[in-house]
């Protein structure tokens, strides 16, 4: 197994601009402050600073759309009604690294004056010397845009492309654009346990985890498909992020027989192990007992920085079956031997991330795959 390497990074925040520092100096400078918030509702912030044994007081969002009122049993407040103390709390801010200036810029005018990179920063845009070995790391013949346009459209073809938009009644309303692919349909996660029915399909039939929502996320949709979808190729996508692809790309892809679109990854400033200290060994403990051909390919991602988002997924029925089967069949045995009780309610829809990673790795020299940018709706 790999140990936790440490890699230089900068930050433009409260450790000084152009100053770099270790993931070791990083955790120091957050144990100086007393009370911490973590601006943006991304459970994972708040999984890691628990693991690492901060004291998160409450979580900050903008405001400008709407938002609930605690998350993960603690407040939420709009930063126009924060109370506390500005000048002496750490945020950590939990968004994308290019929305870091506007970030910092959004919190300086209403008084916070430390802010820290989160999980969702240490995520960056894989620099091009880097992707011809993220390209042979998962198998991928060529980017996407590289083999766009090369084949003329053909109607001759009929195309069975279903890919499904996971939504819920919780998060629907954030999005303020859609998917507007005509292979893209809303399906509704957890419809089983919701009050509401916002889409005419839900993961309620059928084969369906979809009571389990609350632990598995967007996985009782891609579950759904998975058992209960014929089409030649299914796809999962989010209801704010998909792949970069238009109709007529998808098309192509149906001609060429592509096996899988992948995402480009993100790349890690630290390895995958490092961030995730506290389900490394249940990964391994769990392919070990389901897959252990597995193991390798396991042990390879979590000492590498490549990183693939999401679960997005577009591929051929027999592939996308054979994964999810795969899947769950690590996932439902870790379950079992954890008793259902994870280190959070999402526990398993994380893991399952991770999974997802170690199973595209592994595969990478037997399916013809492609990388395709990611499309962010919101």
């Amino acid at each position: 197994m790999c140990s936790n390497g440490k890699r230089m990074m900068k930050s433009n925040n409260a450790l000084g601009n152009d100053n770099p520092f270790t993931k070791s100096d990083y955790f120091e400078s957050l144990k100086g402050f007393k009370e911490l918030l973590i601006f943006g509702c991304y459970e994972k912030e708040y999984s890691i600073a628990c693991y690492y044994g901060f004291c998160v007081k409450a979580f900050l969002v903008s405001g400008q759309i709407p938002y609930p009122k605690t998350f993960c049993g603690l407040n939420v407040f709009a930063l126009d009604e924060y109370l506390g103390d500005r000048e002496s709390v750490a945020v950590i801010i939990g968004r994308a690294w290019d929305k870091t200036a506007e970030t910092e810029e959004m919190l300086q005018r209403h008084g916070f004056r430390n802010f820290f990179p989160g999980v969702c920063q240490i995520l960056t845009i894989i620099e091009k010397e880097r992707l011809n070995e993220a390209l042979d790391l998962y198998g991928c013949s060529v980017l996407w845009d590289n083999i766009q346009g090369k084949n003329e459209p053909d109607d001759s073809y009929e195309y069975k492309i279903r890919i499904l938009a996971c939504t819920s009644q919780s998060d629907y309303h954030k999005a303020i654009s859609r998917h507007e692919n005509k292979y893209v349909e809303y399906v509704q996660g957890g419809a089983a346990i919701a009050d509401k029915r916002i889409c005419e399909t839900g993961d309620d039939t059928g084969d369906n985890i979809s009571s389990q929502n609350n632990r598995y996320c967007e996985l009782t949709v891609g579950y759904w498909g998975a058992k209960n979808i014929n089409s030649d190729y299914i796809g999962l996508y989010h209801y704010g992020r998909g792949f970069e692809v238009e109709d007529s790309d998808l098309e192509q892809i149906y001609r060429q027989g592509i096996d899988v679109v992948l995402p480009i990854p993100v790349y890690w400033r630290w390895n995958i192990a490092s961030y995730n200290n506290g389900i490394v060994n249940l990964l391994m403990d769990g392919i070990r007992g389901v897959s252990p051909e597995f193991l390798e390919a396991a042990d390879s991602y979590l000492c590498d920085r490549f990183f693939l988002i999401g679960n997005l997924l577009v591929g051929k029925k027999e592939i996308y079956k054979a994964f999810y089967d795969w899947m769950f069949s690590v996932l439902r045995y870790t379950d079992d031997k954890l008793g259902g009780v994870w280190w959070t309610q999402r526990g398993p829809a994380y893991f399952g991330e991770h999974l997802y990673n170690i199973y595209f790795r592994k595969m990478a020299k037997e399916l013809n795959s492609i990388m395709a940018p990611i499309k962010y709706l919101l």
